[in-house]
């Protein structure tokens, strides 16, 4: 009876968590739209390029933020007092050494882009470091106990402020410290914000033991080196495609890849926020885990392959009519690409099952092979085949990693559940496809105007709702019944 309690909190926790996020994110899309339309007009290119310099410095140093014991406490489900106090300290001290660092590398960068602005504009930035580093505890433990209404009302609270700030900077300064202060608001916002909301629950000690954290450094240093693969790896595809086959040949890539595709993988990173806390709480009920996995991996399956394989539909008729005749060749780069960011989300998600069961040392091991196993892809895609045959080559080896990622990482987890896994992927995955095809028949004849891409849309998503309705049926349902479930009391 416990366990049924336990399970249907959970399910309430993930499904407000879910709404939650998703809500933030939307809203805070829609500003940045705003922000963006808003700062062009006040601010020159040169200002933009300066802040994506000192930004891509500062933001690099965040993966060792804490050396990774945010992800270790969440992990972990029973921590002490004392060992809360003695994550705190560490963190304050780790904060310091990275404000040094990046204090010390500053002349350095500014030297190598010969922008001598950036002596002064990195170190301030830097300073988001020391300001945050006190209220990092406190959003990873509100991340633990489920707190995501809490922690997106703050996520929405943080960014007008951050907005509000730059705005008026930039009508005010009319140069690139609009975009600084509006990154420290957003910080300051945001540390003010944790501790306001959570020492009263979670009251620390002057207190520092090594002994306390040393149980979660393993787990952390791990997680800090996996994430730093990840890092590389997001680059390195880009890197060698710019290489290999210059930059008009990575300029279709990236529209593809980061304009296109990327904007539609939001619900992926929502999920992956929200799904690991929650496996972490299910960790030693193996049943539990393997059906609120498998179920996780039908629901992002069937949004994805919506968003995705829509996409390639209308792609003939979107590219050219939305973003000029000139990105028409990239058309059936994006139509290939989806089919590797389909793969590779459902992927990604099992490395939130595999950190909640503590095993960060088989993701980072994953991690760096699938890294070594990309850039061989890559290469070979290249030279075979130019931007196609790279593209070709990703689904090929996402189409591999996925197999060998259930034998090596998920069986051990959760048994084998080959046949559910599969299947919970395979049934929104050919309802998409045929709804894609339907959509691309029609783009192929129409008449390149708006209205037709709206027929098409609205056309796409009934025929991929009906054939959903008769192929899994307990799915829509369930999005139904969620849609006006899950709100926090």
């Amino acid at each position: 009876m416990i366990e049924s309690v336990t399970w249907k909190s959970l399910k309430h926790s993930a499904i407000s968590a879910g709404k939650w996020s998703l809500a933030a994110t939307l809203f805070g899309t829609c500003l940045d739209l705003i922000k963006v339309i808003i700062l062009t007009r006040l601010l020159k290119p040169t200002d933009f390029g300066l802040m994506a310099i000192a930004t891509l410095v500062v933001t690099h140093f965040s993966t060792y933020s804490g050396l990774g014991t945010g992800p270790a406490i969440i992990q972990r489900q029973n921590v002490s007092r004392q060992q809360l106090s003695s994550i705190f300290w560490l963190n304050i001290f780790i904060a310091l050494i990275i404000f040094a660092v990046i204090c010390a590398i500053t002349p350095l960068v500014t030297a190598f882009f010969r922008e001598p602005l950036l002596s002064s504009i990195i170190p301030v930035m830097a300073c988001s470091f020391l300001i945050m580093s006190p209220g990092n505890l406190v959003s990873w433990l509100l991340e633990k106990e489920l707190h995501f209404a809490l922690l997106s009302k703050q996520d929405i609270v943080i960014k007008v402020i951050e907005i509000l700030v730059t705005i008026i900077g930039a009508f005010c300064m009319q140069s690139v410290w609009a975009l600084v202060w509006g990154f420290l608001a957003r910080s300051t916002a945001g540390s003010i914000l944790y501790v306001w909301a959570g020492y009263s629950r979670w009251p620390l000690m002057f207190h520092f033991k090594w002994e306390d954290i040393r149980g979660f450094m393993r787990f952390g240093f791990f997680q800090m080196g996996e994430c730093s693969i990840m890092d590389i790896g997001s680059r390195l595809d880009q890197l060698l495609i710019g290489k290999l086959l210059g930059t008009a040949e990575l300029g279709f890539y990236n529209f593809a890849i980061n304009q296109l595709i990327g904007p539609l993988s939001t619900f992926n990173q929502i999920l992956s926020r929200v799904s690991f806390p929650i496996f972490a709480c299910m960790q030693y009920d193996i049943t539990g885990l393997r059906h609120s996995f498998l179920k996780m991996i039908n629901l992002l399956s069937a949004i994805n392959a919506s968003l995705l394989f829509g996409l390639a539909g209308i792609a003939p008729l979107l590219i050219p009519l939305v973003f000029g005749a000139q990105w028409t060749p990239s058309v059936l780069l994006v139509q290939l690409l989806v089919m590797y960011s389909f793969i590779k989300c459902i992927n990604e998600q099992i490395r939130s099952l595999v950190l909640a069961k503590g095993q960060a040392d088989i993701s980072f091991r994953w991690n760096l092979g699938l890294m070594f196993a990309s850039a061989l892809f890559i290469v070979s895609g290249a030279k075979q085949g130019g931007i196609l045959g790279v593209a070709v080559a990703l689904i090929v080896l996402m189409a591999s990693a996925l197999l060998a990622s259930y034998i090596y990482m998920l069986k051990p987890i959760i048994g084998s559940s080959g046949k559910e896994y599969f299947t919970a992927i395979v049934k929104p995955a050919v309802s998409a496809l045929l709804m894609g095809g339907c959509v691309w028949f029609v783009s192929s004849v129409s008449n390149h105007s708006y209205s037709w891409l709206t027929v098409e849309i609205c056309g796409g998503v009934l025929i991929y709702l009906t054939l959903l309705w008769f192929t899994d049926r307990s799915l829509v349902l369930g999005l139904v019944a969620g849609a006006g479930y899950g709100r926090e009391k």
